[in-house]
């Protein structure tokens, strides 16, 4: 199992490559930094997988969940989440227990 979380985090949705670092303790925080993705995405997967889409799938449809930003006036600003969702990324957001804020 350990295996498989390494090559997961080497290869598949985190595309992590090799990082060059000198210290212990940025080793430490690299490592760290991979486990917890791993993590999240592990959990993420055994949240959303009955709905049948691929983890690729999930992690592009998230993605794609963007705020825009609106320059009012020189200077003000309004960043706005958009106010409906493509029915695939509300049936994820809703496995998942998001709601996403009103405001930013």
């Amino acid at each position: 199992m350990i295996e498989k979380a390494f090559k997961t985090i080497k290869t598949a949705l985190e595309e992590i490559r090799p990082i060059f670092v000198r210290k212990e303790a940025r080793t430490g925080g690299h490592v760290f930094v991979c486990m917890l993705a791993y993590m999240l995405i592990k959990y993420i997967w055994e949240q959303v997988k009955e709905l049948g889409f691929t983890q690729e799938f999930i992690f592009q449809t998230l993605d794609k969940i963007q705020y825009l930003i609106y320059e009012l006036i020189e200077g003000v600003e309004i960043k706005k989440l958009p106010d409906e969702f493509q029915p695939h990324q509300q049936q994820i957001l809703n496995k998942l227990q998001i709601t996403l804020p009103q405001k930013l």
